[in-house]
């Protein structure tokens, strides 16, 4: 009792900071478990060490694929950006006052449109033509630089032959993505951003996809998710759901 009396000012003190130090420890612990489980599952859906190529995305088409928002959002618009050379033979063509819609066919028959200003298109039916253009995401259409009835010499393009090329469409148009990002609702607009960081940071046009719902949505708020969702555009998602 003496020894009590004596001291104990000292004990609670001391015993004091020992549960305040046991406290930080234990939360400590518990902050790196959280921030190790959520790197587990963000690793979950990807690597991202490649995000620069193309050909690693495209490699997985054809299954559900896990990929970040900001994985996804560099792909399309990297993919936008290729310019494709192919040829095929002229089935049809239809022109406003300014553009001109060809519709080509491949050996096989398959077909596929290509646009052009109008006084840019010197091509008629059944011409064996060669072009160069890029993909448009949302028409599925190549939105040609050159067109031309003899092969076209033509620096910094892809050679593909046009099955393939339309093959390739196909597969990136039906193609179910899981992407992981943070979702913000603005009215009746839905914005997908890679994290909630960067929704802060740059809430601007080219750093988000805007996305549609498959089914009405009345979803409100801000929050990390994951949608299943296929691409409609180089910035717009279609067809979302949420996956749980």
């Amino acid at each position: 009792m003496d020894f009590w009396r004596k001291n104990r000012v000292a004990i609670i003190i001391g015993s004091a900071i020992l549960i305040m130090i046991v406290g930080v420890l234990f939360w400590n612990f518990i902050s790196d478990r959280q921030a190790e489980d959520k790197n587990k599952k963000t690793n979950n859906f990807i690597d991202v060490s490649d995000v620069d190529n193309i050909d690693s995305v495209e490699a997985k088409l054809g299954e559900d694929m896990k990929i970040t928002q900001g994985y996804l959002l560099n792909y399309t618009t990297k993919k936008s950006g290729v310019w494709y050379m192919s040829s095929g033979v002229v089935v049809d063509v239809d022109s406003d006052n300014k553009y001109s819609i060809i519709k080509v066919k491949s050996d096989n028959n398959n077909s596929l449109k290509l646009s052009i200003a109008k006084d840019k298109c010197k091509v008629k039916k059944n011409d064996k033509i060669y072009f160069v253009g890029t993909i448009d995401l949302e028409t599925e259409e190549i939105n040609l630089t050159k067109i031309d009835t003899e092969p076209i010499n033509y620096n910094n393009v892809k050679e593909i032959d046009l099955d393939n090329l339309i093959t390739n469409i196909e597969s990136i148009k039906s193609n179910n993505f899981i992407v992981h990002g943070y979702l913000v609702t603005e009215g009746e607009k839905y914005k997908l951003f890679d994290t909630k960081d960067d929704y802060k940071e740059d809430n601007s046009f080219g750093n988000y996809f805007t996305i549609t719902w498959k089914d009405e949505f009345p979803y409100t708020g801000t929050q990390e998710v994951s949608v299943k969702c296929k691409i409609a555009d180089t910035y717009k998602l279609k067809e979302c759901e949420l996956v749980k």
